[in-house]
């Protein structure tokens, strides 16, 4: 997973496809099946860069530096690398105030930067 860079190194750009509201019910075996349909759903991903801050994770959009995403690394119940294209992984996220689920989607340049 891509991590905030120490000094000067750069953050490896990610490409952010999107996120979904998912079933509490949803199974590690159906995971990969809504990874696929985020990215595939998705007009325009965004490029961003990530960054990880004790229990704050951010992505920011690349071009204009604003902020896309930004999660609690608390919220986080399950981490997941596809199996079926190495280089895409997904936060599945539970929202402490209304007990949601959501899926946010990521890809990485190389399967190394996951």
């Amino acid at each position: 997973m891509a991590k905030q860079a120490s000094g000067d190194k750069a953050k490896p750009l990610l490409t952010y496809h999107g996120s979904t509201l998912v079933d509490q019910r949803c199974s590690a075996w159906i995971v990969p099946w809504v990874m696929a349909e985020v990215r595939f759903r998705t007009e325009e991903s965004q490029r961003v860069r990530q960054t990880i801050d004790g229990d704050e994770i951010e992505a920011r959009d690349a071009k204009t530096n604003v902020a896309v995403l930004h999660i609690k690394a608390s919220h986080i119940i399950r981490l997941h690398h596809s199996p079926m294209d190495a280089e895409m992984f997904a936060y599945l996220t539970r929202n402490k105030r209304n007990t949601r689920f959501y899926c946010y989607v990521f890809s990485a340049p190389s399967e190394d930067e996951v």
